[in-house]
């Protein structure tokens, strides 16, 4: 018969044949020292201590189990609490974090428009993403999505022009991760992502993001929540990082639009169809609810392919110019793919040198091409809430 192996699950022991094995190869210690003593007490006593306390076998056995148990408790019983432990932590029901919002900022260039008064109209909504806004909130009610941000421009060639990410849901994902890691309660972990989005908000609003003690401050900014600085340390650093990320692509912002590095022009079909590709390859990588693209823009397009300011001056009553965006759109489908899950904003068409009839037929072109592809379509002046 093998020797038990050390570890070995207490349910998979017969213990007739562990007994057996004490017995006959522990050097005969449990034979002679049972044996003799029996021996001693003779027929005499044995019948009255196998009445009063059954065979002495049933003892053996006893103060073996006992002892594998306690073995056993030692070698793996720190390791089987906190299992337990954390068990009953994910048994409290930590909310997951929602399904993320993706957004796409479009920015016209171009000389029909003025860039400046486009960017000025994006402005509200870019520093909601960079300030620390969009982090989400698993325990809010409703709960609140993490947001992302990137920029992207209309140019001659808008697929040449670059894509900026300004806020990555990632951060979000990697501080939600390590929160699920080291909170021992629903409790305290409501407060550790109360603490995140604090010290975010802390880190860029004291301009800390590149100071040498950015990590430190955001620690003090977080609150211990009952866990060591050493282990804050790591989330600390994550959201130092997530902040001067934003702040240098605000500044790769700037630099493009103060000095375009590529032609300037006004293709807009390339930009939206560059902004839903984007957005369709992230979502296939993360959970995503909306997919949102904002353009600011006055939208005229002035790609020769297209010939589309001749194609609407032409047209002498403005809701023929909503046939026409239908018609283009139906004509190829496949060009900007399905918008069903879409949502698309249009600010900043009247920040445009065109005349005003212009204007409002290019707004009907636009409003049904996109519907007729599938897309949610609003105007607005303001953009607290994109």
């Amino acid at each position: 018969m093998e020797t038990p192996q050390e570890n070995t699950p207490l349910t998979s022991i017969n213990f007739n044949d562990y007994d057996r094995f004490m017995i006959e190869n522990h050097n005969g210690f449990l034979r002679d020292i049972g044996g003799k003593e029996m021996q001693k007490q003779g027929n005499r006593n044995r019948g009255g201590v196998e009445r009063a306390f059954g065979p002495s076998k049933f003892w053996v056995q006893s103060l073996i189990a006992l002892f594998l148990v306690v073995s056993q408790l030692a070698v793996t019983g720190c390791a089987q609490i906190a299992e337990t432990v954390k068990a009953s932590v994910s048994e409290e029901e930590l909310s997951d974090l929602p399904n993320s919002d993706l957004t796409t900022y479009v920015i016209d260039l171009s000389g029909s428009t003025y860039p400046l008064d486009q960017i000025a109209a994006l402005g509200s909504g870019i520093d909601d993403f960079i300030s620390g806004e969009t982090y989400g909130n698993p325990f809010s009610s409703p709960k609140k999505a993490p947001k992302g941000l990137s920029i992207q421009f209309i140019t001659e060639n808008s697929a040449n022009a670059p894509r900026i990410v300004l806020a990555s849901v990632e951060t979000s994902n990697d501080l939600y991760e390590w929160m699920i890691n080291n909170s021992p309660n629903l409790d305290q972990a409501k407060q550790v992502w109360d603490g995140f989005v604090r010290a975010r908000k802390t880190v860029w609003n004291e301009n800390i993001y590149q100071q040498s003690n950015c990590s430190e401050r955001a620690i003090t900014a977080l609150g211990t929540q009952g866990i060591s600085a050493d282990l804050l340390a790591e989330p600390a650093q994550i959201i130092c990082d997530d902040a001067n990320a934003s702040f240098e692509a605000l500044n790769e912002m700037k630099a493009f639009v103060e000095n375009p590095d590529v032609p300037m022009g006004s293709d807009v079909f390339g930009a939206l169809n560059a902004a839903v590709s984007n957005l369709n390859f992230a979502s296939e990588n993360i959970n995503v609810t909306k997919k949102i693209i904002v353009i600011a823009s006055d939208l005229i397009d002035t790609n020769p392919d297209k010939d589309f300011t001749n194609k609407l001056m032409s047209i002498d009553d403005p809701k023929q110019a909503c046939e026409l965006g239908q018609n283009d759109q139906s004509a190829n489908p496949e060009k900007t793919g399905s918008l069903q899950d879409f949502s698309i904003v249009l600010v900043g068409l009247g920040n445009t040198k065109a005349p005003a009839a212009f204007v409002e037929k290019t707004r009907n072109y636009w409003f049904c091409y996109l519907e007729s592809a599938g897309a949610k379509v609003n105007e607005v002046t303001d953009l607290a809430g994109y």
